[in-house]
């Protein structure tokens, strides 16, 4: 018995090297990165000095397309717009936060100086700047969830022909929205500014929107345009052709 067993440990001794063989123990190259970069996890660019450098008349200036966003309150320097669009398909994402004027002269918060298309603005603030708070006057533009205010000097939102202007509202300005040809806007609301609450040329179509104790007309469309269930104090001002349909225009 004795005999046997120690025959058998003698076997098993014999096979461990090879049953615990690794193989070579050298590394077959540099380790690999398993983590993702930040830009990957985040795949948008902050508006920022290092990012977006401005000049001498803007805070900062995008000139590429993109998705770009803000990581904090921004208040502007004094003389200078905010941001300035100026290149095609720019998505910004103010991500909650306020895009602040830095007062002094005629200057605007989110600026587009000329015709773009692809521009798309949304979720956060402007405020306090005095000639006007998102001035895209010739850029196609979708604009959502934007709170615009005591943009004194001017108009709260101003968006080119063929854009959307969606769940926004505007307070405080010298007017509420401005709206190019062929404009949709809906789900908004234009209250206590100094001018009309929503101004808009033609073929505009205006949804279930609000316009009350403005300093002028409550709702101006001009031809051929469509204004449906909207509330309006001091009226529904509208041009030929435009249809009026369940809408309450009170004084």
């Amino acid at each position: 018995m004795k005999t046997t067993a120690l025959t058998a440990a003698a076997a098993l001794i014999a096979l461990t090297p090879a049953a615990l063989a690794q193989g070579p123990l050298t590394p077959p190259g540099p380790p690999a990165p398993i983590m993702k970069t930040l830009d990957q996890v985040e795949a948008r660019i902050i508006v920022s000095a290092a990012k977006t450098p401005g000049d001498q008349t803007n805070n900062f200036i995008i000139i590429a397309p993109g998705s770009y966003y803000l990581t904090g309150n921004i208040t502007g320097e004094a003389g200078k717009h905010g941001i300035s669009i100026q290149a095609n398909d720019v998505t910004l994402d103010l991500n909650g936060f306020a895009l602040v004027s830095g007062v002094g002269g005629a200057f605007r918060g989110v600026n587009v100086p000329v015709a773009r298309s692809g521009f798309c603005i949304r979720n956060g603030s402007v405020r306090g700047w005095t000639d006007g708070g998102v001035r895209a006057d010739a850029a196609v533009t979708l604009a959502e969830n934007l709170r615009l205010s005591e943009n004194t000097g001017a108009t709260g939102l101003v968006v080119g022909n063929g854009s959307m202007i969606k769940d926004c509202v505007a307070s405080g300005n010298g007017a509420g929205f401005f709206a190019g040809d062929r404009t949709q806007i809906s789900n908004c609301i234009s209250t206590v500014n100094m001018g009309a609450g929503f101004n808009c040329t033609s073929f505009v179509t205006l949804l279930d929107c609000t316009s009350s104790r403005n300093g002028g007309t409550g709702i101006v469309v001009q031809a051929d345009s469509s204004v449906i269930r909207c509330n309006a104090s001091r009226n529904i001002s509208a041009g030929g052709g435009s249809t009026l349909t369940g809408n309450n225009p009170v004084r």
